[in-house]
Protein backbone atom coordinates (compact mmCIF):
# COMPACT_ATOMS: atom_id res chain seq x y z
CA UNK A 1 0.00 0.00 0.00
CA UNK A 2 1.49 3.37 -0.98
CA UNK A 3 1.37 6.64 1.00
CA UNK A 4 -1.57 8.04 -0.96
CA UNK A 5 -3.71 5.00 -0.20
CA UNK A 6 -2.73 5.06 3.48
CA UNK A 7 -3.51 8.77 3.82
CA UNK A 8 -6.84 8.35 1.99
CA UNK A 9 -7.92 5.56 4.34
CA UNK A 10 -6.82 7.54 7.39
CA UNK A 11 -8.68 10.63 6.21
CA UNK A 12 -11.85 8.53 6.05
CA UNK A 13 -11.36 7.94 9.78
CA UNK A 14 -10.12 11.34 11.04
CA UNK A 15 -11.10 13.85 8.34
CA UNK A 16 -9.09 15.47 5.58
CA UNK A 17 -7.12 17.92 7.75
CA UNK A 18 -5.85 15.34 10.23
CA UNK A 19 -3.73 12.91 8.15
CA UNK A 20 -0.77 13.69 5.87
CA UNK A 21 2.44 12.32 4.41
CA UNK A 22 3.72 15.76 3.32
CA UNK A 23 7.28 15.99 4.68
CA UNK A 24 7.10 19.76 5.26
CA UNK A 25 4.07 19.28 7.53
CA UNK A 26 5.56 16.43 9.58
CA UNK A 27 9.26 17.32 9.82
CA UNK A 28 8.90 18.66 13.38
CA UNK A 29 7.52 15.28 14.50
CA UNK A 30 10.53 13.39 13.12
CA UNK A 31 13.26 14.87 15.31
CA UNK A 32 13.90 15.21 18.99
CA UNK A 33 16.60 16.66 21.24
CA UNK A 34 19.11 13.85 20.67
CA UNK A 35 22.63 15.23 20.17
CA UNK A 36 23.48 15.75 16.46
CA UNK A 37 26.47 13.37 16.55
CA UNK A 38 24.35 10.38 17.62
CA UNK A 39 20.93 11.31 16.23
CA UNK A 40 19.82 8.75 13.62
CA UNK A 41 18.55 9.89 10.24
CA UNK A 42 14.74 9.99 10.49
CA UNK A 43 12.57 7.80 8.30
CA UNK A 44 11.02 9.46 5.26
CA UNK A 45 8.12 7.08 4.65
CA UNK A 46 5.98 8.39 7.49
CA UNK A 47 2.32 9.26 7.73
CA UNK A 48 1.16 11.61 10.49
CA UNK A 49 -2.38 11.20 11.78
CA UNK A 50 -4.08 13.08 14.61
CA UNK A 51 -7.09 11.22 16.01
CA UNK A 52 -9.65 13.11 18.05
CA UNK A 53 -10.71 10.34 20.41
CA UNK A 54 -10.30 6.71 21.45
CA UNK A 55 -12.75 5.54 18.79
CA UNK A 56 -10.57 7.01 16.03
CA UNK A 57 -7.40 5.58 17.61
CA UNK A 58 -9.05 2.15 17.64
CA UNK A 59 -10.03 2.39 13.96
CA UNK A 60 -6.52 3.56 13.00
CA UNK A 61 -4.85 0.72 14.87
CA UNK A 62 -7.23 -1.86 13.38
CA UNK A 63 -6.49 -0.57 9.87
CA UNK A 64 -2.73 -0.52 10.50
CA UNK A 65 -2.83 -4.01 12.01
CA UNK A 66 -4.77 -5.34 9.02
CA UNK A 67 -2.15 -3.88 6.65
CA UNK A 68 0.75 -4.89 8.94
CA UNK A 69 1.96 -1.28 9.26
CA UNK A 70 3.80 -0.45 12.51
CA UNK A 71 2.53 2.46 14.60
CA UNK A 72 4.59 4.74 16.80
CA UNK A 73 2.81 6.89 19.34
CA UNK A 74 3.46 10.40 20.57
CA UNK A 75 1.43 11.37 23.59
CA UNK A 76 2.00 14.38 25.86
CA UNK A 77 5.19 15.26 23.99
CA UNK A 78 6.83 11.89 24.65
CA UNK A 79 7.70 9.77 21.68
CA UNK A 80 9.92 7.12 20.19
CA UNK A 81 11.65 9.14 17.45
CA UNK A 82 14.73 6.90 17.41
CA UNK A 83 12.52 3.97 16.48
CA UNK A 84 11.54 5.78 13.28
CA UNK A 85 14.96 5.30 11.71
CA UNK A 86 14.04 1.85 10.33
CA UNK A 87 13.27 1.45 6.60
CA UNK A 88 9.69 0.71 5.53
CA UNK A 89 6.37 2.39 6.22
CA UNK A 90 5.77 3.88 9.63
CA UNK A 91 3.02 5.95 11.08
CA UNK A 92 2.96 8.43 13.94
CA UNK A 93 -0.24 8.66 15.93
CA UNK A 94 -0.29 11.79 18.07
CA UNK A 95 -2.47 13.76 20.43
CA UNK A 96 -1.57 17.34 21.18
CA UNK A 97 -1.54 18.49 24.81
CA UNK A 98 -1.69 21.77 26.70
CA UNK A 99 -0.65 22.11 30.32
CA UNK A 100 -0.29 18.36 30.71
CA UNK A 101 -3.88 17.53 29.75
CA UNK A 102 -5.22 16.03 26.57
CA UNK A 103 -6.48 18.43 23.95
CA UNK A 104 -8.64 17.01 21.23
CA UNK A 105 -8.69 18.68 17.83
Amino acid sequence: MDATMIVDRLRQIVGTSWATSEQERIVDYLTDETAPGIKPQPATKVVLVKPADAREVSKILKMANGERIPCFLEVAGRDFVGALSDPGWHRIVTRETESGSYRYR
